[in-house]
């Protein structure tokens, strides 16, 4: 759509040239950006008094996988408990996850060693 501005008085006025929406692009791009941090934030995953279930341990895992997401793995090896904190990189068979650890390392988790997992800006164990 054009505006007819031959009426105005001032040249530079007239020969003024919308940009449409690309003047508000800086504003979306801070408004966007802005609300996936709060949303990635915001989502909660709720701290079990039990042992987690195979597949929400699998949809965590999934999401750390997908997203590069820290997460924070209690697992329990040789009759103790350790918290192990990194980033799922691959899938290592069906009951093993080569994970990048906060120090690192690389590690291989057994599916079935992990006790509790949670985000880790959301550390709560």
């Amino acid at each position: 759509m054009k505006v007819d501005r031959t009426y105005h008085e001032y040249e530079s006025v007239r020969m003024y040239k919308d940009r449409g929406m690309v003047k508000w692009a800086p504003f979306a791009t801070a408004e966007l950006g802005s609300a996936q941090r709060d949303y990635k934030k915001n989502i909660n995953f709720e701290k079990r008094s039990a042992v987690l279930e195979q597949d929400e341990i699998m949809t965590i895992l999934h999401w750390s996988l997908t997203q590069s997401l820290e997460v924070v793995i209690e697992v329990s090896e040789n009759h103790a408990l350790n918290v192990i904190i990194g980033v799922v990189k691959e899938w290592m068979g069906e009951n093993e996850v080569l994970l990048f650890t906060s120090d690192g390392h690389f590690t291989i988790l057994n599916l079935k060693s992990i006790i509790d997992i949670c985000p880790s800006y959301q550390n709560r164990m």
